[in-house]
């Protein structure tokens, strides 16, 4: 698939702001089918700018990664892109996201009673630049 058919797809929707997506529950499952399988597959809830319609919004959102890539299945997609690439269209600061394993997972899973967010509030953040770090905070 060509870089710019993903970049489109990635700015179409509007239902994975806080309250109108899937990406929670979509990044859960998919963890919890592949996890026990591949030990190298992290479940990620962090904070994205959006592109297109969502152009200005900073905003929590969940997927998984494996090693160098991510599976982004919110909303019934199934994005496959190299992480660099996602992280930089994103503008995700990696130390500002919090990452799980298979095991950990089920634990927060459990401690929470839900499939996340469970240790960064779901919510529509306002866009600032931080000069220092590179990123939007």
């Amino acid at each position: 698939m060509k870089l710019i058919n993903i970049l489109r797809e990635m700015s179409l929707d509007t239902s994975n702001l806080p309250d109108g997506g899937d990406c929670f529950n979509s990044a859960y499952e998919y963890m919890v089918e592949n996890g026990p399988s591949n030990k190298n597959l992290k479940l990620v809830h962090s904070v994205v700018s959006g592109q297109g319609k969502l152009s200005g919004k900073r905003y929590t959102h969940a997927w998984c990664e494996d090693d160098n890539n991510v599976i982004d299945t919110s909303n019934g997609n199934n994005f496959q892109i190299i992480k660099m690439l996602y992280y930089g269209i994103g503008n995700v600061n990696p130390n500002q996201g919090k990452y799980y394993d298979y095991n950990e997972t089920l634990r927060m899973s459990n401690k929470y009673g839900n499939k996340g967010p469970w240790e960064i509030e779901n919510k529509v953040y306002d866009q600032k630049y931080n000069s220092k770090t590179g990123f939007y905070d």
